[in-house]
C-alpha cells in the first residue's frame, strides 16, 4: 500500500445503481478519492487490478463470494477492501477476510467517509513505520537521508554530511557547522545507502565525506584531517583502498 495524494479506488457491484450511490457519494464528499471505475461483475478482475492499482476496492458481498475474486482474498494484496452488504450478516463475514470496513444499505455519506478516515489512518501507520527504515531519496540532483530520532525523523542532505562515527549499536552523524545527530544503527546500516563516490570507510569506526578532505597525514594507517578540524583516523587494513579513492575522487595522485 502506498500513500499518496490521492485514494485510488474501484467499486464493484452487481447493482448499477448502487455503484452510482458509491460512486456519489465519495466524488461530493471525499476530494481525495479518485473512483477509477465501477464494475457488475468480477471477470478480469485481475487484470482491471493491474492496471488500475487500487488503494481501495469496494466490492459487494455477493460478487466477493465468487471464485475470481475469492483466489485475491485468500492471496497476498496491495489494497485495502471495503464490503458493501444488504444486511450486517455478512459484515461479520467480512472480517474474517481482514476487510477495512463494512458498509450496508442504504449507503450514507457517513459509512464512506468513515471507511475512507480508516484508510487513511492505517496508511498514515504503514507509512510511519516505512519511515522507520533508513533510506536514501534522490531531489533536484541532491542526496537526502532519512533518519530515525527520538521525536520522529529528520532529513539529512548528504553534501551536509561530513562524517558518521559508529558508537556501539548507534551511529554519530556530523554535520556542517559542528551540527551532530544519533541514530540508533550500527554504522554498518549507511554503508551501502550513502553514494559510494562520496563516501568511504576508513576504519571500522569511521565513514567519511570524501568532499571534506583537507588533509592526509601518513602513518602506519595515518589519519585525515577534515575541513572542520577533526581528526579520523585511517586503519592500516582500510589505508590502501581509501588512498585509491581519494585518488580517483581528487584526479591527482597522491603518494601513500
Amino acid at each position: 500500500m502506498i500513500l499518496t495524494d490521492k485514494i485510488r479506488s474501484l467499486i464493484f457491484h452487481c447493482n448499477e445503481n448502487d455503484i452510482k450511490t458509491v460512486d456519489d457519494l465519495l466524488t461530493v464528499n471525499c476530494e481525495d478519492v479518485i473512483v477509477l471505475g465501477g464494475h457488475t461483475s468480477t471477470d478480469g478482475i485481475g487484470k482491471l487490478l493491474e492496471i488500475h492499482k487500487p488503494d481501495i476496492v469496494f466490492i459487494s458481498s455477493n460478487l466477493a463470494q465468487e471464485s475470481s475474486f475469492d483466489s485475491i482474498l485468500k492471496g497476498e494484496r496491495s489494497f485495502e477492501i471495503i464490503f458493501m452488504t444488504e444486511n450486517d450478516e455478512f459484515a461479520i463475514q467480512a472480517f474474517k477476510f481482514s476487510a477495512l470496513y463494512c458498509i450496508s444499505k442504504p449507503f450514507s455519506k457517513k459509512q464512506v467517509m468513515e471507511g475512507i478516515v480508516r484508510f487513511r489512518l492505517k496508511s498514515s501507520h504503514h507509512a510511519f513505520n516505512r519511515l522507520e527504515s533508513l533510506f536514501l531519496e534522490k531531489k533536484d540532483n541532491e542526496y537526502r537521508l532519512v533518519l530515525p530520532d527520538a521525536i520522529g525523523f529528520r532529513l539529512v542532505n548528504v553534501n551536509e554530511l561530513t562524517r558518521c562515527e559508529a558508537d556501539g549499536c548507534y551511529t554519530k552523524f556530523y554535520l556542517i557547522g559542528e551540527e551532530r545527530c544519533v541514530v540508533s544503527r550500527p554504522l554498518s546500516s549507511f554503508i551501502d545507502l550513502l553514494p559510494r563516490h562520496l563516501f568511504c570507510r576508513v576504519h571500522n569506526k569511521h565513514l567519511i565525506n570524501l568532499n571534506f578532505v583537507k588533509q592526509y597525514v601518513k602513518g602506519r594507517g595515518g589519519h585525515v584531517i577534515l575541513q572542520d578540524g577533526s581528526k579520523v583516523e585511517v586503519s592500516e587494513r582500510k589505508k590502501k583502498e581509501f588512498i585509491e579513492r581519494l585518488k580517483y575522487f581528487a584526479y591527482s595522485f597522491l603518494e601513500a
